[in-house]
């Protein structure tokens, strides 16, 4: 008696397994197992429907660790350079994220306040047009196209 039972069990996994190998090799179509021809029909169907549409994969990939790019508008016009305007007195356009404090060698970590970009500083470092003069625990002293600025 058990035999048989062995048997029947081993009957019903390998019908189950069959079942289960033609769905992943001709793909699920309910509960209907089609020829390969026809799957590999629809599945040509399908994926030119669901391809997805973006900008092409960049295999060199961008640097992690490079500043971020930041693209202008085609119709932005370009800087004057010459007699300085009043937007050059205009405090630097960064925030203090935070100070990472040790005796002797404190940095800065400062946030540009218009983009995501974000910068790890010491004292004398130089970000773009900003020196860092001083870090103290709560604030940062720069020198900024020649005029001295607290970011705070």
């Amino acid at each position: 008696m058990k035999k048989k039972v062995i048997i029947v069990m081993i009957a019903i996994a390998v019908v189950v397994w069959d079942i289960n190998l033609r769905k992943i090799l001709y793909g699920f179509k309910g509960d209907a197992i089609t020829s390969p021809d026809e799957s590999k029909q629809d599945s040509a169907q399908i994926t030119s429907v669901n391809a997805p549409e973006g900008p092409a994969f960049n295999p060199e990939g961008r640097d992690p660790f490079g500043p971020a790019v930041i693209k202008q508008p085609a119709n932005s016009t370009p800087q004057k350079v010459g007699k300085p305007t009043q937007s050059e007195t205009q405090p630097p356009p960064w925030r203090l994220d935070g100070v990472l404090w040790q005796e002797g060698n404190p940095v800065a970590i400062l946030k540009q306040t218009n983009t995501d970009r974000t910068e790890m500083v010491k004292e004398k470092g130089v970000v773009e047009e900003m020196v860092i003069e001083k870090i103290e625990k709560d604030k940062v002293h720069v020198l900024y196209r020649k005029k001295a600025f607290v970011i705070q």
